[in-house]
């Protein structure tokens, strides 16, 4: 793998490769991270990025739970780092809509809803275990696996 990290550089301009993530929080010219790892790793890759003194980037959620999240917003105040996460999907405005005719108590009580926008399906086909739910519905469950969802699922 690591061979193949080696070659990108006369591709796409990128001056290191490293063999791993210690490696790469140990580098004192690396000032900031994005995690790209699967989601139910960002806690415990982002602890370790903030203790190196980086600054984080979170691609999508920044963990599984709120306490994780907590923890981690309060260690980069600690060490007067910065730290963001991708917005994904929820400040779109048909998602900021609905979630305010849910809370106006319009719609009622939701246990989990699957909204598809005017595009074409995205990767569920690829991924069959999102559509593990009944009559094809979306299980949303696959998403929050240890070590959970994001680019790099794994099972």
């Amino acid at each position: 793998m690591l061979e193949r990290a080696q070659a990108q550089p006369a591709d796409y301009g990128v001056p290191k490769a490293y063999a791993s993530l210690a490696e790469l929080l140990a580098d004192d010219e690396i000032d900031a991270v994005t995690l790209a790892s699967p989601i139910g790793l960002h806690a415990e890759h982002g602890r370790l990025a903030l203790g190196a003194g980086k600054h984080v980037h979170f691609n999508k959620t920044m963990s599984t739970t709120v306490a994780e999240a907590d923890a981690l917003i309060a260690l980069a105040e600690q060490k007067g780092l910065r730290i963001v996460a991708s917005p994904g999907e929820v400040l779109r405005p048909q998602i900021t809509r609905t979630r305010e005719l849910i809370a106006g108590g319009a719609i009622g009580k939701v246990s989990w809803a699957n909204l598809r926008l005017c595009v074409r399906p995205y990767h569920e086909q690829e991924e069959p275990e999102r559509m593990a739910g009944s009559a094809g519905a979306i299980d949303p469950s696959w998403y929050f696996k240890k070590p959970g969802g994001g680019p790099l699922t794994t099972t």
